[in-house]
């Protein structure tokens, strides 16, 4: 049963949701790039068996009832529809051209801006904690919209107009971060990044970086031959000569890395 939220407690729902939110966490830093989230959105559903488990029916009364479709089934069914979102976009985009990849974002935001436009009033209540559409989240209240296809659609038991209805509500502002934040990404992508120091610097940095296993790669420490790779495709340089002009560089030189004893010269200076 669902313990009293304002006594402070930390009930069973809470620790079920933030055991979620841990594992959806380390399920991201450890999925691959152009995986999918199929891994992420069953990771959802399973923690909704959880969360239903854990919650238990019939409800002690109707505030009850609220509590759970307003305040808790949103904030786990919203997880789902925001990584099935994702999927889908990553999905639709996955090998299209940048110029249709910004329309398949500008549709994505309209879909967003549609749907809380078309609920405006609603999520204004929902958004406030508005007492005045706590009766929208009784399966009662659900079960008497006839002219609403949900009301046909949902589960009559586990699911309530409203709790789908925020819960969408939620999913869209995660999604709608989300795409800004791919739109960001996109723009420091098409930056012009300059290199303004020697190819032989360039040769030290990687080398060293290399060799201390500073850059990961699909877990595996990155070589010599995939930074200069990053290095030639970020910076447009030519190192296709990089073990010449490492050897060229410490024979003409005493200090065989000269710019990073430069780099550590700097960092030290406290001029600045």
């Amino acid at each position: 049963m669902l313990l009293d939220e304002t006594n402070g407690s930390r009930d069973t729902w809470t620790l079920v949701y933030s055991s979620m939110d841990s594992a959806l966490l380390q399920a991201e830093l450890q999925r691959q790039p152009n995986e999918g989230y199929s891994a992420l959105i069953k990771l959802v559903r399973e923690y909704i068996s959880q969360m239903k488990a854990a919650i238990g029916q019939p409800f002690l009364d109707e505030n009850e009832e609220i509590t759970f479709f307003r305040n808790i089934w949103p904030k786990f069914y919203s997880k789902l529809f925001y990584y099935q979102l994702v999927n889908n976009f990553e999905s639709d985009c996955e090998g299209k051209s940048s110029e249709t990849q910004v329309r398949l974002t500008q549709e994505a935001e309209q879909v967003i801006a549609d749907y809380y436009e078309e609920h405006k009033e609603f999520w204004s209540y929902y958004r406030d904690n508005s007492e005045l559409i706590n009766a929208q989240f009784t399966r009662k209240y659900s079960n008497s919209c006839h002219l609403d296809p949900l009301s046909e659609l949902l589960d009559r038991e586990w699911a309530t107009i409203a709790g789908y209805r925020a819960a969408w509500a939620l999913a869209y502002g995660d999604f709608n971060d989300y795409l800004h934040r791919q739109k960001e990404f996109s723009a420091e992508a098409s930056r012009r990044w300059e290199w303004h120091e020697s190819l032989t610097a360039a040769g030290e940095l990687i080398v060293a970086l290399a060799r201390k296993k500073s850059i990961y790669i699909n877990g595996k420490p990155a070589t010599i031959a995939q930074l200069k790779a990053d290095w030639e495709h970020r910076y447009g340089i030519d190192l296709s000569n990089l073990h010449k002009l490492m050897y060229a560089g410490q024979i003409r030189k005493k200090d065989e890395a000269a710019f990073l004893t430069d780099l550590r010269v700097s960092f030290m200076d406290s001029g600045d």
